[in-house]
């Protein structure tokens, strides 16, 4: 069971051939739900958008190489530092609460809806074959801990 969990968590196509995957069956809830394209479609790029923060945060941290892609997103080890601003389980509060406030409810939850299982499934997958700490997906968590990498994935 290890060896598959290490097969998503440590081989990125892999890891979004999921995202892709869950993103579509994610749509077509969200199009049952609300009966609107366009919120399926929102559905699906959140799936796959969430990550993008991976490739900000590389940027940042090593430019516009983005040949260091082949390595992987090991920049985190060498920056010592885990930001990743969209994997943050209070966004999810903040869309709920901003839906609610103007009244943009399908707006709102065809974005939480994706994003919690992306969450989710990051979660998972990176807590066991990783050690990744339980509260890593907490911004606040992160921020209490200076984004610092080796505490984040319990190496200290």
């Amino acid at each position: 069971m290890r060896r598959i969990i290490n097969v998503f968590a440590k081989n990125i196509v892999m890891h979004e051939i999921v995202h892709i995957i869950s993103g579509c069956l994610l749509a077509c809830v969200v199009y049952s739900l609300f009966g609107q394209i366009k919120l399926s479609l929102l559905s699906f790029l959140v799936s796959l958008l969430i990550d993008m923060d991976h490739f900000f945060e590389l940027i940042v941290y090593r430019g516009l190489d983005l040949s260091y892609l082949k390595k992987g997103l090991n920049y985190w080890r060498e920056s010592g530092k885990m930001t990743i601003l969209f994997h943050s389980w209070e966004l999810l509060v903040i869309f709920w609460l901003a839906g609610r406030i103007f009244n943009l409810e399908e707006f709102a939850f065809s974005i939480i809806i994706p994003a919690f299982f992306h969450y989710l499934y990051d979660q998972i997958i990176y807590t066991l074959s990783c050690g990744m700490s339980v509260g890593q997906y907490f911004f606040l968590y992160r921020a209490y801990h200076k984004f610092d990498f080796n505490y984040l994935l319990n190496k200290k």
